[in-house]
């Protein structure tokens, strides 16, 4: 039996409708797997919030549900995730070389190499050089140097070092570099110079007096250059503080996880739209920082295809 015209038009109209309404969540699935095929992502996050070494106002309440939204969104991206939480330096360390021997071994023939370190918890920067506090640091004895041996104190030079040693190792094995992504959510003052400047009452990742006794160097160090092809997102400005925040995450984290999957938008853009977002949020009394030294542009999740996914 033939359908007359106004038939057909309904049947049409109602397979237009059923294909515009986007494809069913394992196509979606199947469609993001394709679109990160030509990259080999690992990334390693670390969060630290207990330091029992320190004073009870130094103990930070967001950076391990910091670090679960970050694994979480990453995940979602395709990235191999390596955690940890709540590390002392000896570990920070070992997690560091590890993290190494997982872009080696985990690299897929004809793909690219996508690094990404995320850091929350404690920090300090001094002199241009960026330091990570372990959940073993304690106030040392008096005029005691800040170097990478302090005790506690993780300079990111050795992640520079362990990432540069990998790349001097493809160099030679005439293999293409890692392109590198460190996300950094902890403070950037100054630590002989340390203060509250986030507000009266506002929990800060500054580590305040915590590390007095400190003699800290006045030459920068000189431990390993910072990795080509990179780009640094900070949580706040040099010489800054950074929120740990009044809810479950802080400003900064919540605000990127946010937009971290937002498809097409390059990773400049991304951040700095959560830079814009946190100095709103804050009343300008946190302003995030971003460098980009990539030698071509990087999306976490690509362009919205005509079906709903990502290319």
């Amino acid at each position: 039996m033939l359908f007359k015209y106004p038939i057909t038009t309904s049947l049409l109209c109602l397979l237009l409708a059923s294909c515009a309404s986007g494809p069913t969540s394992t196509t979606v699935g199947e469609t993001v797997r394709e679109a990160f095929q030509g990259e080999s992502r690992i990334a390693l996050v670390i969060g630290n919030a207990n330091y029992p070494s320190l004073d009870k106002k130094y103990q930070l309440n967001n950076p391990l549900q910091d670090a679960k939204a970050m694994i979480k969104a990453l995940e979602d991206l395709h990235f191999k995730v390596i955690s940890h939480e709540n590390l002392t330096k000896a570990k920070m360390e070992t997690a560091f070389q590890q993290f190494r021997e997982e872009l080696k071994i985990s690299y897929r023939p004809g793909t690219k190499r996508v690094a990404l370190f995320y850091y929350s918890g404690h920090g300090a920067e001094y002199n241009g050089d960026n330091w990570l506090l372990a959940v073993d640091a304690a106030n040392p004895p008096s005029d005691k140097k800040a170097d990478k041996n302090l005790p506690g104190v993780v300079p990111l030079a050795s992640l520079f070092t362990e990432i540069n040693g990998l790349n001097e190792t493809l160099k030679k094995d005439q293999q293409t570099p890692t392109q590198n992504i460190f996300i950094l959510d902890n403070c950037r003052n100054n630590p002989t110079l340390a203060r509250n400047e986030a507000g009266e009452g506002v929990v800060t990742r500054s580590v305040g007096e915590a590390l007095k006794g400190v003699a800290w160097a006045d030459d920068k160090l000189t431990l390993s250059d910072e990795p080509s092809n990179s780009f640094f997102a900070y949580a706040t400005a040099r010489g800054k503080v950074a929120r740990d925040g009044e809810g479950t995450n802080s400003p900064y984290t919540q605000e990127l996880v946010a937009r971290i999957a937002d498809p097409g938008v390059p990773i400049d853009q991304l951040f700095q739209e959560v830079i814009d977002e946190v100095k709103k949020k804050t009343g300008q009394a946190q302003q995030p920082w971003k460098y980009s030294g990539l030698g071509g542009d990087f999306y976490f999740a690509r362009s919205s295809s005509p079906i709903g996914g990502f290319w």
